[in-house]
């Protein structure tokens, strides 16, 4: 019976904090880590979508019937464009302490909705900016981009990485 006592006595402290420590556990896992993670799935599902959407034919580039077939195809990857911006949305006004989390990380999910509704709004259409557009959603998920360029490359995200020449040792001796 003393073997037992011994062991309660040492193992007690041990055995509380993990039966108060499970609720804790489970709470960060189930009310953050989980909608933080459901948040940057929904960030890579914009940019394949982005990327999808980059090609749509532009108003006025061909003759209307064939432009009308053109976005005909896009018609699925507009909706689910369309359904993930409500969904981000959704997200920054519902789930508070992710949303909070992810602005500190500087992601912006009430913007990047907006961005891309106005995306798939003006997508094809004689009003659209597309380069202003893509930029925005790039923008608000914290995608690579170089505003320096002329126009909006996504496929090429590692241009905007230049490397910075730094003299070498030899040159700098010359100098001296």
């Amino acid at each position: 019976m003393s073997l037992i006592a011994d062991f309660f006595r040492v193992a007690w402290p041990t055995i509380v904090a993990i039966v108060g420590a499970g609720p804790i556990v489970w709470f960060a896992t189930e009310f953050l880590a989980r909608p933080i993670r459901h948040f940057f799935d929904l960030r890579q599902e914009a940019k394949v979508l982005t990327l999808l959407l980059w090609n749509a034919p532009q108003y006025g580039g061909q003759s209307s019937e064939d432009w009308r077939e053109q976005m005909d195809t896009l018609k699925e990857p507009r909706d689910r464009l369309t359904s993930l911006a409500a969904k981000m949305f959704a997200f920054a006004q519902s789930e508070t302490f992710a949303a909070w989390s992810v602005r500190i990380l500087r992601y912006d999910p009430v913007a990047a909705s907006r961005a891309i509704n106005r995306l798939v709004f003006e997508l094809g259409t004689d009003i659209e900016d597309r380069d202003r557009n893509y930029r925005k959603v790039d923008l608000a998920l914290k995608f690579p981009f170089d505003p320096k360029r002329p126009f909006y490359d996504p496929y090429h995200p590692e241009r905007w990485k230049r490397p910075q020449s730094r003299p070498n040792s030899t040159e700098s001796a010359k100098e001296k």
